[in-house]
């Protein structure tokens, strides 16, 4: 064969490698943003162009509770429960407070700690309320809570086992905060009058609008 004949046959040899790249599915994807390999904003890796979450007051009685279990576990304190039922008070009650930019346990037109909870559904021999204003994170109430010798003492109580806990945010970004905590009454247990409901002096954080 000769050098001519081996040189077209290297060219020909070439354009055939080029043209099976081209079609190849490397090739494609890189080609095409929407091709294996490749995502939108809402695939993993195009996790980098995406916003960041807002913040979801969904989650903020997990993250409240996992702040309290922890100073609970500290003290080898038993840990808490989030019940549900106590948390839908909670909230609504910030959102009552929200509503009037006021810190307090009884809003004008709000029933009482103890009808909000047993309204809920929950049945109790004991129930606590804390409520704070003015912290921005979930970890600056707890810490606020903690730093009140009553409030503390509730928080840490060992018979006090189910908790509620609430967050709502007004429109200038003033933040209410709730926690809701009880003995849960076990069957066969009858309630009384004399089953105390214990109010928590509010724990306010710089100044509300005026």
């Amino acid at each position: 064969m000769t050098w001519l004949a081996i040189w077209r046959a290297i060219k020909s040899a070439l354009r055939f490698v080029r043209g099976r790249s081209a079609a190849s599915p490397l090739s494609a994807a890189a080609s095409d943003p929407g091709a294996s390999g490749a995502t939108d904003s809402t695939g993993e890796c195009g996790a980098e162009h995406q916003s960041a979450p807002p913040l979801v007051t969904a989650s903020v009685p997990t993250i409240l509770l996992a702040l309290l279990n922890r100073e609970r576990m500290i003290r080898q304190v038993p840990r808490c429960n989030l019940d549900c039922r106590l948390t839908v008070a909670a909230e609504k009650h910030c959102e009552a407070m929200a509503e009037v930019s006021f810190c307090s346990h009884l809003v004008a037109g709000e029933p009482c700690l103890q009808d909000r909870v047993l309204a809920s559904g929950f049945a109790f021999l004991r129930v606590c309320e804390l409520v704070a204003e003015g912290q921005e994170t979930a970890l600056d109430a707890i810490r606020d809570w903690l730093s009140e010798d009553a409030n503390r003492r509730v928080l840490l109580d060992p018979d006090c086992r189910q908790v509620g806990f609430g967050l709502a945010v007004t429109p200038a970004g003033r933040h209410f905060w709730t926690a809701i905590l009880s003995d849960s009454l076990a069957a066969g247990q009858v309630p009384s009058e004399a089953d105390p409901v214990l109010l928590l002096p509010p724990v306010v954080r710089g100044e509300g609008p005026p």
